[in-house]
């Protein structure tokens, strides 16, 4: 009877002491490398392997890319009995990368902001929307690894929308022309009447000469001017 209490007493206090010193192997893998956190100790890589006492561990997987949380996996695991080893797997998503040009375009799944492009995006979203002041508004399906996209400007000419080819360079070519012939007329009216004028001295002669290259000047400047938004347009075009 006494063997069988001291038999009894020696596998309880086995099993207290297991219970405060036992460890158990845990093993953790990812389908690719990633930051890999256990109890507060960061690895990297595809898995961990590492002896952990029984009781509450919080695992936490983040994408080894620069993304927002949605690329995090938490997870709380409880280890009671006081097995040989624990093999726990995790799948992180599959990432598309999105480019734009221009970049910093806001980028929406549904009615929630993910960020601002470049980005790194999960497949699974499978769709997002692409917003930027000035471009057009423009849906994005992500079925690539890496997508490359060119913003629409709200502002881009229509197809023959040439400033070339344009009613308004017609109108400004056709001014400078004008202009310019009207400039010169005048201008050799003013010269004959100030000829006749220095042979003469008639006062009269003078004033025609004031008055017609005061019309030359007049035909000049709206000459120039017609001509600086001619090279304007072409500058910006």
């Amino acid at each position: 009877m006494k063997n069988k209490i001291k038999f009894i007493l020696l596998f309880l206090y086995a099993i207290s002491v297991f219970g405060q010193n036992g460890k158990v192997n845990l093993l953790i893998e990812t389908n690719r490398n990633a930051v890999i956190i256990l109890d507060g100790k960061v690895v990297y890589g595809k898995n961990l392997s590492v002896s952990v006492n029984q009781g509450i561990h919080i695992v936490k997987i983040k994408d080894d890319l620069r993304l927002w949380d949605l690329g995090t996996i938490i997870d709380t695991l409880e280890i009671e009995s006081a097995v040989n080893e624990i093999r726990k797997e995790y799948f992180l998503s599959e990432y598309v990368f999105l480019q734009t040009v221009p970049d910093d375009a806001v980028v929406y799944a549904g009615q929630n902001m993910i960020g601002h492009t470049p980005l790194f995006l999960p497949k699974n979203l499978s769709e997002v929307k692409l917003l930027k002041n000035n471009f057009i508004d423009t849906k994005v399906r992500l079925n690539k690894n890496k997508i490359f996209l060119n913003l629409e400007n709200t502002e881009t000419q229509s197809e023959n929308g040439r400033f070339i080819e344009d009613v308004w360079f017609k109108v400004l070519l056709g001014g400078i022309v004008g202009l310019g012939a009207t400039s010169a007329y005048f201008k050799l009216k003013a010269d004959k009447y100030y000829d006749e004028y220095l042979k003469t001295n008639d006062d009269a002669l003078l004033n025609k000469t004031n008055d017609y290259d005061l019309i030359s000047g007049i035909a000049l400047g709206a000459l120039q001017i017609n001509f600086g938004i001619l090279i304007y347009h072409f500058l910006i075009e």
